[in-house]
């Protein structure tokens, strides 16, 4: 679920990298205070990663829009 959230911050909201970085660090902390409290039995964020963008295909956009221009 977190992991899934991750990943619509990136695609559904387009949100940038680092935006997301800030995001899920934060939730890390969050999630590390709960289980030290004994709140959680397990941290959501502990195998979650940050999304990367293909760099391969951002390229290939940026090429085709300045042969269109």
């Amino acid at each position: 679920m977190y992991q899934n959230a991750l990943n619509d911050l990136k695609k559904k909201e387009q949100l940038a990298h680092n935006t997301i970085s800030g995001i899920h660090g934060t939730a890390r902390m969050i999630y590390k205070r709960a289980m030290e409290q004994d709140l959680l039995l397990a941290d959501p964020t502990e195998y979650a990663f940050i999304p990367k963008e293909k760099k391969q295909l951002r390229i290939l956009k940026i090429r085709k829009s300045k042969i269109n221009i």
